[in-house]
């Protein structure tokens, strides 16, 4: 499966219960395996498009767009009240600031590489 798909896969799935960005938004449940391999997935395309002569404009709100919005949900209070890891709050809210910078920084360099092209 090539970069882009795998993308696609892990961050627009076909079926809402595989959905991160709908069980953030919904439930407010996280899904460390899943963010893993949709970091991954990002990691790849960004490496991809450093290949490339031009990275198409739809990237601007599958990529970077998504990310955002995903970043926003995270910093809602509402996500942050309760966790399924026995957590203090404080806890949990270290552990998914951490998760935020790594958004920003996919984020990040993905305007990085789009600004060299």
């Amino acid at each position: 499966m090539n970069s882009e798909k795998r993308y696609m896969v892990e961050w627009f799935p076909p079926e809402d219960e595989n959905d991160f960005l709908v069980n953030v938004r919904i439930y407010s449940q996280w899904n460390e395996e899943h963010f893993d391999r949709m970091v991954s997935a990002a990691n790849d395309l960004l490496h991809d498009f450093a290949k490339m002569d031009v990275i198409s404009e739809k990237w601007d709100g599958a990529f970077a767009d998504s990310i955002r919005m995903l970043i926003n949900l995270l910093r809602h209070p509402g996500f942050l009240a309760e966790n399924e890891f026995g957590m203090t709050q404080e806890e949990y809210k270290t552990f998914i600031d951490q998760r935020i910078n790594i958004l920003a920084d996919l984020e990040k360099r993905y305007w990085e590489v789009k600004q060299h092209k």
